[in-house]
């Protein structure tokens, strides 16, 4: 079953089997595909897909994949596209993958996000098994680590404030960034 997440511009489902099925994905408005199972897509042009497959085994998606699937997403998102995103079946990574995009995309609080999935999901009740709620719980987790980057701490100077969103852009893309501390005494790291 493929559906649509009100409030955004993403669609859940399972594999793309050929072109005439990427075909049906475009007629809906879909311009780009995010796949995160084996094996890739058939029928979906390269240059419109990002495959990046990861175990349906209920551990935290790791942060690196979050980032990288997350800041696809973005781009298509915010470049006015619609985001076909998927797994084997689209009952449990593809929705947890959606999560984190309308919470870290879209800006919403998590149980929105879950009531927003929960609208057209077609296997029960998103957020019921176990492994969504270790995706969530990881992706919550990783969201916390970038809250520093959203909005100013009181205290902050503007240098490191700037410093920050700027990080926050470029592990959007896709890029490692380490900020280190720099101590007043010494001016070193």
């Amino acid at each position: 079953a493929r559906y649509e997440i009100p409030g955004s511009r993403l669609v859940i489902g399972g594999g793309v089997g050929s072109a005439a099925d990427w075909a049906t994905l475009t007629a809906r408005g879909v311009t780009h595909c995010l796949c995160v199972t084996d094996p890739p897509d058939v029928g979906v042009p390269e240059e419109l897909a990002l495959h990046a497959p990861i175990p349906d085994e209920g551990q935290p998606f790791p942060r690196d994949l979050l980032t990288r699937v997350v800041g696809y997403a973005r781009k298509v998102l915010t470049g006015g596209g619609k985001l076909y995103l998927h797994c084997w079946v689209g009952a449990s990574r593809s929705p947890s993958f959606a999560y984190a995009v309308l919470r870290e995309v879209y800006g919403m609080s998590g149980p929105d996000a879950v009531a927003a999935i929960n609208t057209f999901y077609p296997y029960g009740v998103y957020g019921a098994d176990p492994k969504h709620q270790s995706y969530m719980a990881g992706i919550d987790e990783w969201l916390a680590g970038r809250v520093g980057v959203r909005a100013n701490p009181a205290g902050m100077s503007g240098t490191d404030y700037g410093t920050l969103r700027i990080a926050e852009c470029l592990r959007g893309l896709g890029h490692s960034v380490t900020l280190r501390p720099v101590s007043a005494e010494a001016g070193t790291p």
